[in-house]
């Protein structure tokens, strides 16, 4: 699995989103996932970063492929 973390989108005055990538890197096409929470600078706190893994896992038992 790849994971990349704090990549800085530009966002509206001057202030950056921050985002995470979780993924495996293969070449299947893959849904997309977005979720949003992080206010107030909380994005790395509690177990979201276990809920992206679970998520990347869990898509690839839905289809057979590990």
């Amino acid at each position: 699995m790849t994971i990349t973390q704090n990549i800085a989108v530009k966002g509206k005055h001057n202030k950056p989103i921050v985002t995470d990538l979780f993924f495996k890197q293969n070449t299947d096409k893959k849904p997309v996932v977005i979720f949003c929470h992080g206010y107030k600078g909380f994005k790395d706190w509690g177990a979201w970063n276990i809920m992206a893994v679970s998520y990347t896992h869990l898509r690839a038992h839905e289809t057979g492929r590990n």
